[in-house]
């Protein structure tokens, strides 16, 4: 004999919003063990003494906008684009 019971079960719903400009990104299910897909993940790190971290939910315009940042950040202070080089 079986006896089949309904379970009714509660799922969590993460929904993304960009830091900057609080632009709504995406909803994403969480797994049984806590994971969710967060495509608006950002997280940048450089090092030279110390390390330097930056992590945030961004949309791709501010991601954009946050890689043309560091790029002209690097830039002003002399660092060369790796395809640019001459040897």
């Amino acid at each position: 004999m079986i006896k089949t019971e309904k379970i009714p079960s509660t799922k969590t719903i993460h929904k993304i919003y960009c830091d900057d400009c609080g632009k709504f990104i995406t909803s994403s299910v969480e797994y049984d063990d806590g994971y969710y897909k967060n495509p608006a993940d950002f997280s940048c790190s450089i090092y030279t003494d110390d390390r330097y971290t930056l992590e945030k939910e961004l949309c791709e315009e501010c991601k954009q906008k946050y890689y043309t940042k560091i790029r002209n950040a690097l830039l002003e202070i002399g660092f060369k684009v790796e395809s640019e080089k001459q040897e």
